[in-house]
């Protein structure tokens, strides 16, 4: 139950008045420093917390939208992050960036701090760039009982609020159906099991029987003692590495590989270019998500563009107008299609298709 201001009064012996001028930043210049420490001692001590409704009531307006990061380390949630703040601007709102992924190993109490201090700030909204998936409901909840909205823009199956997301489903049906056009037969999808999306790859095969019986899927393993080789920015391309030589392992070859992101494309090139195999020659290869390092390197990498800019400016204006009471509270994931980019590591030409 919340603490109320009467409480307080009670406990530091002033009026519930006094204690309603020492909260205030208004009237506060009136209430002499021995009594204002003694309120906010009081406040202390019975885990106080201002009504951040009645002050958004009364007029109390931050203009200001609160945004927690989980990817420091991963360039792609460091390009939403930047997409997000241009969007949060145009529409006049000031930010404040949270980045939670240095707090994780310190728990879940370390994640309830950087919410309390966004909440403390009065933020209006809160707007989640790729929440890992030990952040619950009960946290969003933390922020939604203080009456301030939160949208995600990621999948997070946990959580019941707005998501915008990368429509991946379409995507691994795109570049598996140019696969398929381009007469390869025998695919094989190198899936993470922290990646979804990927009825795509079955729905496109479905329409190819024999493609479907000559191609499956590969869930690598990737022991962590073999990754903690490397920095901790370096080992997602190190997992596609890995996985590549769980392929050559397995010999018979696949005609055509699709990975599930750009870093495990490079990864795996390094592994096949190692061994002697020439991309796209001897083995076509593909990516997702048109990460920076697909386009480049001697063999840049046919990929599916993740349209950030689409989802920051479409999740940043669905965050204001819940604040705005425009729109009711929802729970819908709204999927955002990108392009499919031809390069050279398909084999199939270069360029763009829709």
């Amino acid at each position: 139950m919340a603490v109320t201001q009467r409480q307080i009064a009670v406990e530091a012996n002033v009026s519930p008045s006094t204690v309603a001028a020492v909260m205030s930043e208004a009237q506060r210049g009136r209430i002499t420093p021995e009594v204002q420490a003694r309120v906010f001692a009081a406040a202390e001590k019975l885990g106080y917390r201002p009504n951040r409704h009645a002050q958004v009531m009364r007029g109390m307006k931050s203009n200001c939208i609160g945004i927690l990061s989980f990817g420091a380390t991963s360039s792609l949630v460091q390009r939403k992050l930047k997409a997000v703040t241009e969007a949060v601007l145009a529409n006049d709102y000031r930010f404040i960036v949270e980045e939670a992924l240095w707090y994780q190993t310190l728990g879940k109490e370390a994640i309830v701090r950087i919410i309390d201090n966004l909440i403390d700030a009065r933020v209006e909204g809160v707007l989640l760039n790729y929440p890992v998936v030990s952040f619950s409901q009960e946290l969003a909840d933390r922020l939604l009982e203080a009456k301030i909205p939160v949208v995600s823009i990621a999948r997070h199956g946990k959580l019941q609020i707005p998501q915008y997301i990368s429509d991946r489903p379409w995507g691994y049906r795109a570049v598996t159906r140019h696969l398929l056009e381009g007469g390869y037969r025998r695919l094989l999808l190198l899936a993470s099991p922290r990646s979804d999306g990927y009825e795509g790859y079955h729905e496109a095969l479905a329409d190819y029987p024999e493609a479907q019986r000559a191609s499956r899927v590969l869930i690598p393993e990737l022991p962590r003692e073999r990754l903690l080789d490397y920095p901790a920015d370096a080992r997602v391309y190190a997992e596609g590495a890995i996985a590549a030589e769980q392929v050559l392992a397995q010999g018979d070859l696949p005609e055509a590989i699709v990975c599930s992101n750009d870093e495990w494309a490079v990864g795996a090139l390094t592994t096949f270019t190692r061994a002697g195999l020439h991309v796209p020659r001897d083995l076509a290869l593909t990516g997702f998500d048109n990460a920076s390092c697909s386009a480049f390197g001697t063999v840049p990498i046919t990929t599916v563009d993740h349209p950030i800019t689409e989802i920051a400016v479409n999740a940043v204006n669905h965050l204001i107008r819940l604040v705005r009471g425009e729109v009711a509270p929802g729970t819908e994931a709204i999927r955002v299609q990108g392009r499919l980019l031809i390069r050279d590591s398909c084999g199939l030409g270069s360029g763009s298709a829709n």
